[in-house]
């Protein structure tokens, strides 16, 4: 995954949090939060470094979605 902020572009990857280095296209909540998920899990991204997380039952993510639900 990568991104293009300031003018430069910051390449994400499983060394950078990440639960995969082939994460599918990144989803944008309504909060304007960014996920990046695989097969292998969820990470959201924080500053300059995406956070697991490790509360998932299973481990797995096999899709992501949006509802109108704002905590």
């Amino acid at each position: 995954m990568s991104r293009w902020k300031d003018g430069q572009i910051t390449i994400f990857r499983k060394a950078s949090g990440l639960p995969d280095d082939a994460p599918p296209p990144p989803f944008r909540d309504r909060r304007g939060q960014i996920w990046g998920f695989t097969g292998q899990g969820l990470a959201y991204l924080k500053g300059a470094r995406f956070v697991g997380v490790t509360t998932l039952r299973s481990g797995r993510v096999h899709f992501i979605t949006g509802d109108k639900t704002v905590v």
